[in-house]
């Protein structure tokens, strides 16, 4: 996983084989998750060996997904997600992305209020709903 998605931290560390969260910020993990812990500069070894590989969409922001993306290749699934995943298909399945999991604006007004006002995407449930974009070739 790259970036310390606390939901699939919380869903997955006692139910996978391994479970490794690569992030350049140690200190986003909890005490019980430190050791799960990869330095981003372990980032393409780590991914090599994974078979399914989350990666937050803020990556698009801080840059390098085409790196992480070219390391996951061996993965049989690859997902990119989260609020700020763009609900775009084709560049990302096209690029080896199997899943995209992002949000859909409702209420525009309170997301802009939310966010405006410091709010991530714990806050977005009544302005936002979430979304997700399966690959045609991807079966369950």
């Amino acid at each position: 996983m790259v970036g310390a998605f606390v939901p699939f931290i919380r869903r997955l560390r006692n139910n996978v084989a391994a479970l490794w969260i690569i992030d350049k910020h140690r200190e986003a993990l909890k005490p019980d998750e430190l050791g799960f812990w990869r330095p981003a500069e372990r980032a393409a070894e780590t991914l090599a060996g994974a078979s399914v590989v989350i990666i937050s969409a803020s990556s698009l922001v801080e840059g390098g997904l085409a790196g992480l993306l070219a390391a996951s290749s061996r993965a049989r699934r690859v997902v990119l997600a989260g609020p700020t995943a763009p609900l775009w298909g084709a560049p990302f399945f096209s690029r080896g992305v199997h899943v995209l999991g992002g949000i859909r604006v409702l209420e525009p007004g309170r997301m802009l209020r939310i966010v405006s006002e410091g709010g991530s995407g714990y806050f977005f449930n009544d302005a936002a709903e979430k979304v997700s974009l399966i690959r045609e070739d991807v079966r369950a």
